[in-house]
């Protein structure tokens, strides 16, 4: 009897060995549903090659994720040639594609399988030329997608698929994961905040003016008047929806586009709403693994009686070695947890992850969508 999932893992920079390693893996599980590959160095320049090889030896569909960097549960391999991948079982995924190079609300929502709490879960990959997250963002307007994650690839194409025999490269592609339950879906930051979130009282668009009846750029000279060196400082929104377990706010991590001195405001993002709060953070690798930890308890909480099966993990480029200066460490935690389990991922050009009910754009994060299976 073959496994639910499996996942692998391939050094160098043979194109051969990737597809037999796909070959392998669609072989030793139970009704081969999909595969996901993700490549990076060489093997990500080579992906209509890979995927070329694989129209020709496997029915089952494939997704192929370029990045500079990827992992799986054996460790992340950064800067080098290697591919990763999942194969599952099950009922065969939704793929669907869109080709526009301006991607609009429209076409997003097109490429998932409908709002509301109940929709299938689905990965979504995009390119990141032509790709506005504000068009991300409008998708709220059309009602909730609680289980759509995924990630920005690197490279040209960065995207392929094979499917039904033919190869295509996509501008963004969906994969739902037709039959699965839902996914506990979680985003790990890499900031350190250096204050509580504080109230939104007056701003215009994407201008904040007052936070807490302060002036806005005076709360952020009052936090970062003890910083050491010149770290980058960010904006981080906050919504005043908690997660289900464990009561930890969701987080939206934004860089500060400019600032309005003679009105004492800040320029962050048309992405402010009526129920956010906010405060000011910086890039941390000890709060960032505390996260990751946090992130990979409150995972087997949700799963509520459910076995973890596989794992995807989507890392922003940020993080690994260049957050930690030691390499493996979110991978470690995952493995610690969710020991043999089978988990595949990239390092990602940007993240896409829930906020407030929806997807949003994340950056520095790691999003991790645990899947499991009835105990």
């Amino acid at each position: 009897m073959g496994a639910p999932a499996t996942s692998f893992e391939v050094r160098g920079d043979n194109a051969g060995q990737v597809v037999a390693a796909v070959v392998r893996s669609v072989a030793a599980v139970t009704r081969p549903a999909g595969a996901l590959v993700f490549c990076c160095g060489k093997l990500a320049d080579r992906l209509l090659d890979v995927a070329e090889r694989l129209r020709d030896v496997t029915d089952v569909p494939v997704v192929l994720v370029g990045g500079p960097g990827v992992l799986s549960e054996r460790g992340e391999l950064e800067g080098a040639n290697a591919a990763t991948g999942l194969v599952w079982g099950g009922n065969a995924p939704r793929i669907a594609q869109e080709d526009s190079t301006e991607l609009t609300a429209d076409h997003l929502s097109a490429l998932l399988p409908g709002p509301k709490v109940g929709s299938a879960p689905t990965a979504l990959f995009v390119r990141s030329e032509g790709f506005d997250p504000h068009e991300l963002w409008r998708l709220r307007d059309r009602g909730e997608y609680p289980h759509v994650f995924g990630a920005g690839v690197h490279g040209d194409p960065g995207l392929v698929c094979v499917c039904e025999r033919r190869v295509s490269t996509p501008r963004a592609l969906s994969l739902t994961f037709v039959g699965q339950s839902p996914p506990a879906v979680l985003t790990a930051h890499s900031c350190r905040l250096l204050a509580e979130p504080m109230p939104i009282t007056r701003a215009e668009g994407a201008m904040i003016y007052e936070i807490g009846d302060n002036a806005a750029l005076s709360v952020l000279e009052q936090l970062g008047a003890g910083l050491r060196g010149r770290p980058l400082v960010f904006t981080v929104l906050c919504s005043t929806r908690k997660h289900e377990e464990g009561g930890s706010p969701e987080l939206l991590v934004r860089g500060i586009q400019g600032v309005d001195p003679g009105r004492r405001g800040l320029l962050i993002t048309h992405e402010l709403g009526p129920d956010m709060s906010v405060t000011f953070a910086v890039r941390d690798g000890a709060a960032a693994r505390e996260d990751i930890v946090r992130v990979c308890r409150q995972s087997s909480r949700a799963m509520a009686g459910a076995a973890p099966r596989f794992a995807l993990y989507f890392n922003c480029s940020g993080r690994g070695r260049s957050l930690y200066n030691s390499p493996n460490v979110d991978t470690r935690v995952l493995r610690e947890q969710f020991a043999n389990m089978p988990i595949a991922g990239v390092q990602s050009a940007f993240e896409i992850g829930p906020f407030d009910g929806s997807p949003a754009l994340q950056l520095y994060t790691g999003i991790f969508a645990l899947f499991g299976s009835p105990s």
